[in-house]
Parts: structure tokens; sequence; C-alpha cells
């Protein structure tokens, strides 16, 4: 008799590690698809039907045996025995189903399973181990039983080796098969790391009955997103504890994603095959592992996408939304409005309703996903949770998720957080569990190129994607050059557009030069150069803000000043340093104004000699006048 365990009486969380990311854990299924004969009272073709497991898996965490088109007219009559490469032998179904007879399903079985089967109809799922009536052991070479039902047994034990199923129809006339054969599939989790970025330290008591547990128990982990059914979220983890008091302490980790978007979480353990209930909600340390808002942080690894903060393998950052690609330090900004990017909305023909549905789509453009709009037939009210999904399908790393709430038909979701899309990549996205939809798709299969649904005839959805463009804001190369509004600085500081400051200062002092004389053609050179006015080329006139502008040609001015003259990498000319002519302005000037003392200088002696010379002449006349009064 199995003990009987009462739920942890405590919960603590704490000692995380942010340190490297570890594994998060193996899932594998192996098959053999060759089919199974099931012949009238007798042994089926071929008996047995055997998978050989490679290694390394690990300690199993979970069993799942999946049988693939199986189709009898009285399944009663079948009895399906599994025997482990360690030699336990496991009844999945003992004469089950009655009479009823069944056509090409897939028929699974699990430990974990919530149902069982019975002696009415059976329809397509997954089923614990049942046994309905008693037909006797299998024919030999099978096991002569009797047969356990509990494969939780099985956790904890290394499944490497030859799997046998042991069909067998225990009663007369009726027959089937097992058209595509059988597999079988392991939850085999790689141990939790103290060096992961996801781990956390979980303590916990276990009571058997009134008395406090001690020593060795193998127990089982589990993280879901919802107090009893819903989700398994990331891998099992199964671990043999030492039991002091009831007191346990263990490492856990779920994966890197299995707390993002701050939802709630619990915490489910399986002692000895028993599931401990209720399940406990895990409480603020692990769901720390995502920070929606920190003033400060000593160190943050496995940052790929957070709050808009990106860092990729190379250690290169973006900031609001930027790819981080080019150079160690992006910052970006969105545009203005957002535009469609892609959308398959010209047939809306057939309503679909489900638990979950899906549509992959290829990505037109770089730009931030900040709106979805999809169409339905029902209207508003329906909720669900809308997750967008890296890659096709579900299986790729979620980017952000939400809850939504449709406030009409043909409804539009804005993103919380938006998601950086890169063009020509694939991205999903989901609605799962919702309420009261009716969601549209077209009766074409695969009318959008871009992608893929999961209906069942793999229609496309009705949908639009909304993209806001991100242009660069600031960006440092990786040479340490920084650039404004442009990802190709020529300097140590390129600004794309017009630049507002109280001051701007350059070294100019004496002890910072050498060899220092004047500018003696200043005057000279000045004269040479010749302003202009001119039109801003289109793609420089959107940068700068206007068209008409007034100043010199780089390359005309580079055959007098080549010292105010700029060059980019590759020696081509790009601009002049106006502030340089200062000194070149200033000296003229002096120059001039030298030239205009001289002249005035010289003027000067010049109206001198005028006065002399008009003074002389007075003289003259006044002379004329005497001797003339003498004749």
């Amino acid at each position: 008799m199995k003990p009987t365990w009462s739920r942890k009486l405590s919960l603590s969380l704490g000692c995380l590690s942010v340190l490297a990311l570890a594994g998060t854990g193996i899932a594998q299924t192996f098959n053999n698809s060759v089919p199974i004969t099931i012949n009238d009272n007798s042994a089926a073709t071929p008996y047995p039907s055997s998978i050989g497991v490679a290694g390394p898996i690990g300690n199993i965490a979970g069993i799942t045996v999946t049988l693939s088109g199986f189709s009898h007219t009285f399944p009663a009559d079948c009895l399906f025995v599994l025997v482990a490469p360690n030699a336990r032998a496991y009844a999945l179904s003992g004469r089950c189903g009655g009479g009823n007879g069944i056509t090409n399903i897939t028929l699974g079985f699990s430990p974990d399973a919530t149902g069982s089967l019975t002696g009415g109809p059976i329809s397509a799922g997954t089923y614990r181990p049942s046994v309905c009536l008693n037909g006797g052991p299998a024919p030999a070479p099978a096991p002569a039983g009797p047969y356990s039902t509990d494969m939780t047994d099985l956790f904890g034990t290394n499944p490497v080796g030859t799997w046998s199923l042991y069909v067998a129809d225990q009663a007369g006339v009726d027959v089937g098969q097992i058209a595509g054969g059988w597999s079988i599939s392991f939850d085999a989790p790689l141990p939790a790391s103290g060096t992961s970025s996801s781990a956390f330290t979980y303590q916990g008591q276990l009571k058997n009955g009134a008395a406090l547990a001690q020593g060795d128990r193998l127990i089982r982990y589990r993280l879901y997103d919802a107090l009893s059914g819903g989700g398994q979220i990331g891998p099992s983890r199964i671990a043999t504890e030492t039991l002091v008091d009831g007191v346990f302490t263990t490492l856990l980790d779920f994966g890197p994603n299995s707390f993002t978007g701050g939802a709630a979480r619990w915490l489910e353990l399986t002692v000895g095959g028993t599931v401990l209930s209720p399940r406990q909600p895990v409480t603020a340390a692990p769901r720390a592992l995502e920070a929606f808002h920190a003033l400060s942080a000593d160190i943050a690894t496995n940052s790929t996408n957070t709050r808009g903060i990106t860092v990729d393998s190379a250690d290169r950052v973006g900031i609001a939304g930027a790819p981080a690609a080019g150079g160690p330090f992006t910052v970006t900004a969105y545009s203005a409005a957002a535009t469609l990017d892609q959308a398959q909305n010209t047939s809306v023909t057939t309503p679909f309703n489900g638990s979950l549905f899906w549509q992959s789509f290829t990505a037109g453009s770089n730009g931030a996903l900040v709106s979805l709009r999809i169409r339905n037939g029902v209207g508003a009210g329906w909720t669900a949770t809308m997750t967008i999904y890296a890659g096709e399908g579900t299986g790729g790393a979620v980017l952000t998720s939400q809850s939504v709430t449709a406030a009409g038909l043909n409804p539009s979701f804005t993103l919380s957080n938006p998601v950086v899309l890169a063009a020509g990549s694939k991205y999903t996205f989901a609605f799962s569990n919702p309420v009261g939809a009716a969601i549209r798709c077209d009766a074409g299969t695969n009318v959008y190129a871009g992608g893929v649904a999961n209906l069942s005839a793999i229609f496309d959805l009705w949908f639009e994607t909304y993209v806001q463009g991100l242009s660069p804001a600031l960006f440092v190369a990786s040479s340490g050059r920084v650039g404004i509004n442009t990802t190709t600085p020529s300097q140590a500081l390129t600004v794309n557009g017009n630049v507002l400051a109280n001051n701007v200062a350059v070294p100019s002092s004496i002890r910072f030069k050498d060899k220092v004389y004047p500018l003696d053609d200043a005057l000279a050179s000045l004269l040479k150069l010749s302003g202009v006015r001119f039109d801003w080329k289109p793609e420089f006139a959107a940068q700068r803000g206007f068209t008409h502008d007034l100043g010199f040609v780089a390359e005309d001015v580079e055959k007098v000043f080549p010292e105010v003259v700029m060059h980019d990498a590759q020696g081509q000319v790009i601009g002049m340093d106006y502030s340089r002519l200062t000194a070149v302005a200033v000296q003229a000037i002096k120059q001039q104004q030298m030239q205009i003392e001289r002249l005035k200088t010289e003027a000067a002696g010049v109206e001198r000699l005028r006065t002399e010379n008009a003074e002389i002449k007075q003289r003259l006349a006044t002379l004329e006048k005497l001797i003339g009064s003498q004749k």
C-alpha cells in the first residue's frame, strides 16, 4: 500500500542565481512505424513490436505511449501490455471499450492523463493505463503477469534499452490493426544547475499521514499556469530528495521563459506516484527573473529581449527596440505612425471556433509590431490570451503575451510590449482559450504566401499587422565613433541634423601648441574663396529639414585652406569646419585695417601738400599784385 502524503507545509524561495544559462531539458520520442495486425483470438503480428531507446537521456520524469491508427471491430477483445527494459510489465488497456467499434484513432497512455478507459466507447485521446475486464495474461513470450497499471514507478529510471509492446486479441470473431505503429515519449529533463539564470531554490515539508517523512523520496516537480488544469510551463523536474523531519531543499529550473509576462505560476509535486493537492503558488523570487522596472542592476545576463533592451551573442546592446547589430550600442526611435505591414484579408468565408488558433507571417520591413487586427463574426466581449512567437508555429521563443478583450467586430489589439521585427523573418501570433470568438479565415489553402495557420485545412486567418519604423537615434560604432541619426559616423561624432548648444569649446591653449606663426597671407587667401547660394540634393534636404542654403564648396576651400576640410575613411571630401575660418577672417580684417591705416596716412600727407600748395599760390598772387602796382 502506498503512503498517503500530505501537502507541503511551507514554501520558501531564495538563493536566486543569475549567471550563465544551463540546459533546460530533454524531451525525446522514439517510433516504430511498422503496422501491427491484430489477429482474431491470438497474438498480433509482429509480436512483440519493439522500440530501441538509445541514450543518453537521463532519469525520466514522464512517459507517454501512443498508438497511431488504431482500429478494431470489438475493442474489448484487446489487451495491450508494455514491457520496459527493466522487465516491468504494464497493462495499457485491459479489454476496454466494449463492443463499440473504432476506426483509425490515435490512442495515448500516460500516468499523467486525467481520464481512464471504461467499457464504453473509446475516443481519440490520452488516458491513464486501465484494466476493464480480466482476460488473463498475454500469450508467451509476454510476461505472465499480473500487470501493473501504475507507470509512475518508472519515474526516476533510465529508459535506455528495448521497450516491447505485446498486443493480443483474447476473444473470437473480431480483428483490427494499428496502421501507423506506435511511439514512446519521455520527459527526461537535465538537472537544474546553480549556474542557470532561471534557477531558484525551493524548500518544502512532507508528512506521511501524521508523521513527518524521513529518508530519501523521489519527487517530480511541474510548473503550471493555473491552480488546477491549465497548461504545463517548461519541462518537468525530478530528483531524489533527502528528507529530515519532512524538510527538503532543492534547486529547480523550468527554463528562462517560464516566468515571462509576470503571469501567476503554481508548482505541482508528485511523490511516489501521488500527486499532491492543491498546487502551491510560486511567489516573488523566481518571478523576479523578469524585472518590469529596475533602478539599477549589477549584472544582467540572458537579456535577449528585456523590456526594450536587447543584447545579442556578441554583447552588442540595443535600446528602444534597436536590433543590436553593427555596433556595440544602438538607441532607436519609432516613426510617428504605424503603417500596414502584412495582411491577408481578400476573402472571409469560413468561421472557425477553437481553443487555440494561430497564424504565422513573414515581416515585410524592419520595425516594431505595435498592433494586430483580426476579423471575427461575434463582436464585443470575447477574451483570449494573445501571444507573439518567434518563428512559425507556437514552439518558438515567446516575444510578448497579454490578455485581450474584443471591443467589437474586427478588433485591433495594441501590443503593450511592441515586438521588434526583422524583415524576411517569420513570426506567429496566437490566441489561446478564446471565449465566444468566431474567427474568420480564408476558404483557400495557403492563400497567404508568407505563412500558414493551424486550422484543420490550413486555411489562412484574416489579419493585418501594423509596424512602426525604427531609425537610429544614437549609434556607437565598433570604432568608437558616435552617430546621431546615422549608423555611419565618419568622425568621432557625426550628427545628421541640426545642433543647438549654449556653447561649444575646443582646445586652444598655448600649452597644447607648437610652431605658432601668424597668417601673413590671410587676406589674399580669403579673397580666393567664393561664397555661393545652392539647393541641397533631396536626400540631404530631407535630413536637414530645408532645401535652399548658402555657404562654400568644400573642394574649392581645400585648395586654399586644406586645414579646415574633413574627409571620410576613403579620403573623399565630406565637409568643412566653418569655425576655423574665423581665425582667417580675423587676421584678414587686421591686414585690411593696416592697409586702411596706411592709406589714411598717405591721404593725410597728400592733403597737407594740397594745403601748402594753396598757401604758396596765395603768396604768389599777393606778390604779383605788389609788383604790378610799382610799375
